[in-house]
């Protein structure tokens, strides 16, 4: 009988379910002007990994959300214009 058996069973699913987080990490890190290793190394430790994937996901959703108000700021200044012009 091995006690740990379950315990690493359960670490092994863990990690398992972290990969879409590191993969994200490894790919959106760099976009966000974020260190690379660092977010791969929080993604890939146990329990603390989904934490800091759900971190780095709202992370890029709040950038992205931001690159779209300035996007809607900018058509807004442009209908504005155009709208003065005739």
């Amino acid at each position: 009988m091995n006690p740990g058996g379950p315990f690493f069973a359960n670490v092994i699913a863990l990690l398992i379910l972290q990969i879409p987080f590191i993969v994200a990490a490894v790919w959106l890190a760099p976009k966000m002007g974020a260190r690379r290793w660092l977010w791969i190394s929080l993604t890939a430790i146990p329990f603390l990994g989904l934490f800091a994937g759900y971190a780095l996901i709202f992370r890029v959703a709040g950038a992205v959300l931001d690159k779209l108000n300035r996007v809607l700021d900018k058509l807004n200044l442009l209908l504005k214009n155009a709208k003065e012009r005739y």
